[in-house]
């Protein structure tokens, strides 16, 4: 019908131009007056083609195909809530996008081609679902809803012991200072990050310190070798403030080095704190040195024993309050197990040529008083569980420097790059024992030795291990023996066929002491 009824407005136009040109040939004196009407006639033919065309292209867009294979393209920046969530959309045959995120009261953003927007979603019990409306140039549009998933946590199960006073998850034992008072209790509040009807550690601050806090004695060191190295808990407080959380390493109870990160809790109740070590630092002793070769403020040791973690609310601060801790330590659904450390295997080289197992005939000699026997383990525990013979030592305290001994049939050989020497002893006391290996190439006429002190803890059997690697000659009267001087290293070469042994050297202690399986290695 629309080329029909364009030739019937063609026809009389046509018909028309062709009476002028006849016109323009019979009557050349009247050409300007013809070239006004012709102009005017050939404008109006092209206003009505022109409008013809606009009709036919409309047609054509209304044709047109509605958008197809959309796409959302989610990307989460960030994993943990609130998320962080990049929505990027495509569509084959789209011009513009239509955006509804799905979050409650959100209105419904556009957006051309190559772009995206950013949402940030909060924490819920169900997923979130984005609309995307995919516009073509003809206005036809093609919707889809696409799935907001979060990622799964990476939590990986850092405590190797978590705490949660429930279930015989208690730590070893825990304790306040400067004002802080523990005890244990049913949760007071089941609500928020911790919903659970179940024991949480009451924690009641007076305020009358500026560092107040408490500390957590695991029964597992924290693992922090995986990539994931953050310590998760449930903190409760109703006011808003800073908690910083700090691992400490404590090998011999006596030097501490630990690592601490602060986060802020809202005061909202109960909250879960995320303590990521990734980027912690040594906390501050004031020391040059710091503590354990660790300088104050050096980057987190991942490797380290972290027995223990310590607490403060609001370090620096005069704060009071009752707070309450759940959950350290704990992944949800267990999380992930971290990787296993690597075993490292003894080196142990067997320096003596037949360790001394007591086992076999060898003898020994005490002198100042020292009296030496073979007998029957009489404490199967500890280091040396089996039912073997062992080297009783009874002292009796009369000399500073009481001691007994051996003579190899092979000298020990020290050329190995393992130069420790392992023994077992028994104790009930701690006390420092004191090892001598001694060249005497002439039969007790010239000695000549090197010497190394360790300290035995005073728990039964323990493993001693004597490193001759910096061992130095011992003391002499002359300054020298054998061609060695007072305090030369150790000359791995040397023929040391006879270990002596001291006791609390120069101390008067007495009693009865245990030895086994000198030189021996483990199997």
């Amino acid at each position: 019908m629309l080329q029909t009824s364009s030739k019937q407005m063609y026809i009389p136009i046509l018909k028309e131009v062709k009476s002028y040109i006849v016109l323009i040939i019979l009557n050349k004196l009247t050409m300007r007056p013809f070239i006004l009407r012709f102009g005017v006639l050939g404008t109006l033919l092209l206003f009505m083609i022109s409008c013809n065309r606009e009709v036919e292209f409309d047609a054509v867009l209304m044709e047109g195909p509605a958008p197809s294979e959309v796409q959302a393209n989610i990307v989460f920046n960030n994993e943990e809530a609130p998320f962080s969530v990049t929505v990027s959309p495509t569509a084959q045959g789209a011009t513009a996008f239509e955006v509804l995120s799905g979050i409650p009261g959100a209105e419904a953003m556009l957006i051309g081609i190559q772009q995206s927007l950013t949402f940030s979603y909060p924490d819920a019990e169900e997923n979130f679902f984005v609309t995307i409306r995919a516009i073509a140039a003809n206005d036809r549009i093609t919707e889809q809803q696409f799935e907001i998933v979060p990622p799964a946590d990476p939590c990986t199960q850092i405590f190797s012991a978590p705490v949660s006073w429930d279930n015989g998850n208690d730590p070893s034992f825990f304790f306040g200072f400067n004002g802080v008072e523990l005890e244990v209790v049913s949760n007071p509040d089941p609500s928020g990050a911790n919903p659970d009807v179940s024991n949480v550690l009451q924690i009641t601050q007076d305020g009358g310190g500026n560092f107040d806090g408490f500390g957590v004695q695991m029964t597992g060191p924290a693992l922090f070798s995986a990539e994931d190295k953050v310590v998760r808990l449930n903190f409760w407080s109703d006011v808003e403030l800073p908690v910083r959380f700090a691992v400490q390493q404590d090998p011999n109870n006596e030097t501490e080095r630990e690592a601490e990160v602060t986060l802020i809790h809202t005061g909202s109740g109960w909250e879960e704190l995320r303590f990521d070590f990734t980027t912690a630092t040594a906390g501050f002793t004031g020391s040059p040195d710091g503590a354990l070769g660790i300088a104050d403020g050096a980057s987190f040791v991942p490797t380290g024993e972290y027995i223990r973690f310590q607490m403060f609310i609001s370090p620096g601060n005069d704060v009071a309050g009752t707070f309450y801790l759940d959950n350290v330590g704990i992944c949800p659904d267990g999380g992930a197990t971290p990787p296993e450390e690597p075993e490292e295997t003894d080196p142990c080289t067997t320096i003596f040529g037949e360790p001394v197992t007591l086992d076999n005939g060898e003898s020994f000699f005490g002198f100042n008083g020292v009296e030496v026997q073979v007998i029957p383990n009489p404490d199967q525990s500890g280091a040396n569980p089996d039912a073997s013979n062992v080297l009783e030592i009874v002292q009796d305290g009369g000399g500073n420097f009481d001691g007994f001994g051996t003579v190899l049939g092979t000298p020990a050989d020290f050329g190995a790059e393992d130069k420790v020497v392992r023994l077992l002893m028994w104790s009930e006391i701690a006390v420092t024992i004191r090892l001598n290996m001694q060249q005497n190439p002439n039969n007790n006429e010239t000695e000549r030795e090197v010497e190394v002190a360790v300290a035995h803890g005073g728990t039964g059997w323990e493993e001693l291990r004597f490193d001759f690697a910096n061992a130095v000659a011992g003391f002499t009267d002359s300054g020298e023996a054998l061609g060695i001087p007072n305090g030369e290293a150790l000359v791995p070469t040397g023929q040391y066929n006879q270990p002596t042994f001291f006791i609390a050297p120069g101390e008067d202690v007495s009693g009865t002491f245990y030895i086994d399986d000198l030189g021996s290695c483990p199997e």
